[in-house]
Protein backbone atom coordinates (compact mmCIF):
# COMPACT_ATOMS: atom_id res chain seq x y z
CA UNK A 1 0.00 0.00 0.00
CA UNK A 2 1.42 3.24 -0.74
CA UNK A 3 0.46 6.63 0.75
CA UNK A 4 1.72 9.62 -1.31
CA UNK A 5 4.37 7.69 -2.59
CA UNK A 6 5.66 5.80 0.81
CA UNK A 7 5.33 1.92 1.23
CA UNK A 8 3.22 1.84 4.52
CA UNK A 9 2.24 -1.76 4.24
CA UNK A 10 0.94 -4.24 2.18
CA UNK A 11 -2.05 -6.80 2.24
CA UNK A 12 -1.15 -8.48 4.99
CA UNK A 13 -1.22 -5.50 6.83
CA UNK A 14 -4.52 -4.85 6.19
CA UNK A 15 -6.18 -7.81 6.91
CA UNK A 16 -4.38 -7.72 10.70
CA UNK A 17 -5.51 -3.90 10.53
CA UNK A 18 -9.04 -4.57 10.03
CA UNK A 19 -8.39 -7.72 11.87
CA UNK A 20 -8.01 -5.38 14.93
CA UNK A 21 -10.72 -3.23 14.26
CA UNK A 22 -12.94 -6.11 14.33
CA UNK A 23 -11.96 -7.82 17.18
CA UNK A 24 -10.85 -5.83 20.13
CA UNK A 25 -12.53 -3.39 22.20
CA UNK A 26 -12.07 0.11 21.67
CA UNK A 27 -10.07 0.08 25.69
CA UNK A 28 -7.38 -1.89 24.46
CA UNK A 29 -3.77 -0.51 23.54
CA UNK A 30 -2.15 -2.26 20.96
CA UNK A 31 2.16 -2.16 21.38
CA UNK A 32 3.42 -0.77 17.92
CA UNK A 33 7.14 -0.64 16.61
CA UNK A 34 9.22 2.52 16.64
CA UNK A 35 12.71 3.83 16.39
CA UNK A 36 14.02 7.08 17.48
CA UNK A 37 12.81 9.45 14.40
CA UNK A 38 16.37 11.68 12.87
CA UNK A 39 16.04 14.88 11.29
CA UNK A 40 18.96 15.48 9.17
CA UNK A 41 22.12 13.17 11.39
CA UNK A 42 21.61 13.30 14.87
CA UNK A 43 18.16 11.22 16.50
CA UNK A 44 15.62 13.37 18.45
CA UNK A 45 15.74 12.21 21.42
CA UNK A 46 12.36 11.62 22.51
CA UNK A 47 10.39 11.56 19.77
CA UNK A 48 10.02 7.87 18.20
CA UNK A 49 8.14 7.57 15.09
CA UNK A 50 6.34 4.21 13.26
CA UNK A 51 8.93 2.16 11.30
CA UNK A 52 5.91 -0.48 9.87
CA UNK A 53 2.18 -0.13 9.33
CA UNK A 54 1.25 0.18 12.53
CA UNK A 55 1.23 3.57 12.49
CA UNK A 56 -1.96 2.87 10.93
CA UNK A 57 -3.52 1.66 13.85
CA UNK A 58 -4.82 4.28 15.24
CA UNK A 59 -5.83 6.29 12.48
CA UNK A 60 -8.05 3.05 11.33
CA UNK A 61 -9.10 1.31 14.08
CA UNK A 62 -9.38 3.70 16.62
CA UNK A 63 -7.48 2.04 18.87
CA UNK A 64 -4.92 3.13 21.61
CA UNK A 65 -1.21 2.51 20.30
CA UNK A 66 1.87 2.50 22.86
CA UNK A 67 5.19 3.36 21.34
CA UNK A 68 7.52 0.44 22.13
CA UNK A 69 11.35 0.79 20.50
CA UNK A 70 11.50 -2.22 17.56
CA UNK A 71 14.45 -3.43 19.03
CA UNK A 72 13.45 -3.95 23.10
CA UNK A 73 13.71 -7.30 24.49
CA UNK A 74 10.31 -8.67 24.70
CA UNK A 75 11.72 -12.39 25.58
CA UNK A 76 12.72 -10.54 29.29
CA UNK A 77 10.41 -10.11 32.14
CA UNK A 78 11.72 -6.82 32.16
CA UNK A 79 10.28 -6.12 29.37
CA UNK A 80 7.28 -7.68 29.67
CA UNK A 81 6.46 -5.85 33.35
CA UNK A 82 6.58 -2.60 30.95
CA UNK A 83 4.25 -3.81 28.24
CA UNK A 84 1.83 -4.12 31.45
CA UNK A 85 2.58 -1.63 33.56
CA UNK A 86 1.46 0.33 30.54
CA UNK A 87 -1.42 -1.53 29.84
CA UNK A 88 -0.37 -3.01 26.31
CA UNK A 89 -2.35 -6.21 25.70
CA UNK A 90 -1.66 -6.99 22.32
CA UNK A 91 1.53 -5.77 19.79
CA UNK A 92 0.93 -5.26 15.60
CA UNK A 93 4.02 -7.05 14.31
CA UNK A 94 4.22 -5.47 10.50
CA UNK A 95 5.19 -6.42 7.24
CA UNK A 96 7.76 -3.84 6.84
CA UNK A 97 10.88 -6.32 8.25
CA UNK A 98 12.02 -3.69 10.58
CA UNK A 99 9.55 -4.00 13.73
CA UNK A 100 9.00 -6.47 16.23
CA UNK A 101 10.21 -9.95 15.25
CA UNK A 102 7.07 -12.08 14.97
CA UNK A 103 9.65 -15.83 14.87
CA UNK A 104 10.70 -14.65 18.28
CA UNK A 105 7.34 -14.25 20.02
CA UNK A 106 5.83 -17.10 18.28
CA UNK A 107 8.78 -19.11 20.82
CA UNK A 108 7.81 -17.27 23.58
CA UNK A 109 4.15 -19.10 24.37
CA UNK A 110 4.75 -18.92 27.70
CA UNK A 111 4.12 -14.79 27.46
CA UNK A 112 2.84 -13.75 23.81
CA UNK A 113 0.03 -15.84 21.90
CA UNK A 114 -0.19 -15.34 18.43
CA UNK A 115 -4.12 -14.60 17.42
CA UNK A 116 -3.09 -13.56 13.79
CA UNK A 117 -0.44 -14.68 11.81
CA UNK A 118 0.27 -13.88 8.19
CA UNK A 119 3.46 -14.38 6.22
CA UNK A 120 3.53 -10.25 6.13
CA UNK A 121 2.21 -9.26 9.45
CA UNK A 122 0.87 -10.84 13.08
CA UNK A 123 -1.30 -9.77 16.38
CA UNK A 124 0.10 -10.92 19.18
CA UNK A 125 -1.43 -11.24 23.07
CA UNK A 126 0.13 -10.90 26.10
CA UNK A 127 -0.78 -13.91 27.66
CA UNK A 128 -0.88 -13.00 31.37
CA UNK A 129 0.65 -9.76 33.07
CA UNK A 130 -0.05 -11.20 36.59
CA UNK A 131 2.38 -13.86 36.80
Amino acid sequence: IFVNGAHIGGFDDMVALDWLGRNLSSQEVVGIATEPLQLGREPQPGQDAPIDAGAWVSPLTGLNVAPLRHDMDLGGQAALAELCQRGVRYLYVGGSGRGFDASQLRKQTWSFTARLLLPGAAIFEIVDCNG
